[in-house]
């Protein structure tokens, strides 16, 4: 209904996790806003710190912010 209201994060344009974005958002039909970051540490303390929505990321670099229940995974 809000095209571009969710905020993705991504490690760079043309990073794993940008296209991942970019798959998911076809498959689903769903626009995000993607915000692009220097590296996956600066997008998950931007995530934690609730300035995005949702990212994007490998399940060993995601494990301890789900494990330590700052973070929730949704899927693998």
């Amino acid at each position: 209904a809000n095209p571009g209201s969710i905020s993705v994060a991504t490690a760079g344009v043309g990073t794993g996790q940008q296209l991942v974005a970019a798959a998911f958002m076809k498959a689903a039909g769903v626009k995000f806003l993607e915000v692009p970051y220097k590296g996956s540490p600066p997008a998950f303390t931007d995530l934690l710190a609730g300035r995005i929505d949702l990212f994007f990321d490998s399940i060993a670099a995601g494990l301890p912010y789900v494990q330590s229940g700052q973070a929730r995974g949704i899927a693998v």
